[in-house]
């Protein structure tokens, strides 16, 4: 729960506090060239900030904050928020800012997402939107955090793009998953190449194994009144998932006065397609 209220106000540095942001590297280069460009024309855009007891938190800025430090100076323009904030409103605050401006590296963004979701309670679908980033996005982002610390780093470092390393944390086999991100770290692979070949893997192992167990998961909401899922692996993440999945593709066809059981019979041949 929030309820804030803004001011502007010129602030002693030793007086905020820089708790722990979602960007964890900065461009050190980059923090010296905002520096000169604020000793030039001075700082056009104040930091915000949370009044925390006598000091204050960053909420948005750091690199402001550190550019001005460099310079010298003992004080900073900043938007001050006064009132109680949860801290999911925080983390959306730094996280809103930075995507905005294309700041963090998808690693560090992934990981924001991911703290957002568990201080909000919320789906991976809710903090997209309140993010304003798509569904598939954000699901691709959290995929990279089941990626190995050195593949990680690699995407950090732009050596590997999200969307490839998207397909790398749909292969389960780590040393197979190791030789194909050392292919894309040397050019040897694009992002088709590695859908198509990890297609191909997939159906050898549909060949040479048994079908994964299906789970059924049915919520009753009234009197004669349930939903039924059924999938394999089926979690309540997974189970809002495919949920959200049917409504989404329910609402598209609505305007086209689709009846019940022509949508039934579309989905049906699209899952077939």
């Amino acid at each position: 729960m929030t309820s804030q209220n803004h001011q502007v106000a010129e602030l002693a540095l030793d007086k905020i506090i820089v708790a722990a942001q979602v960007r964890e590297t900065f461009d050190e280069p980059g923090i010296v060239s905002l520096a000169e460009n604020i000793r030039k024309h001075g700082l056009i855009h104040p930091i915000h900030v949370h009044q925390d007891g006598e000091g204050f938190r960053l909420v948005a800025g750091e690199r402001r904050f550190r550019a001005v430090k460099l310079l010298g100076h003992k004080t900073i323009l900043a938007t001050v928020a006064g009132g109680t904030i949860a801290e999911e409103d925080v983390v959306e605050k730094m996280l809103s800012e930075n995507v905005n401006r294309e700041d963090l590296n998808p690693i560090e963004l992934a990981k924001g997402i991911k703290q957002l979701k568990e201080l909000s309670g919320e789906t991976a679908s809710a903090a997209a939107a309140r993010l304003g980033l798509s569904n598939k996005m954000v699901s691709e982002l959290l995929s990279l955090l089941s990626l190995p610390e050195n593949i990680q780093t690699d995407i950090k470092t732009g050596k590997i793009p999200v969307s490839l390393a998207a397909e790398l944390a749909r292969v389960s086999n780590p040393i197979e998953q190791a030789e194909l991100a050392a292919k894309v770290v040397a050019g040897q692979m694009t992002r088709d190449t590695l859908v198509r070949r990890r297609k191909v893997r997939r159906q050898v192992d549909q060949h040479f194994s048994q079908p994964a167990p299906l789970s059924r998961a049915v919520a009753v909401l009234g009197k004669g009144e349930s939903v039924s899922v059924t999938a394999t692996e089926l979690d309540l993440e997974r189970f809002l998932e495919l949920l959200e999945r049917l409504v989404s593709k329910a609402k598209k066809m609505r305007p086209r006065g689709v009846s019940l059981p022509t949508l039934l019979r579309l989905l049906r041949d699209e899952a077939k397609a």
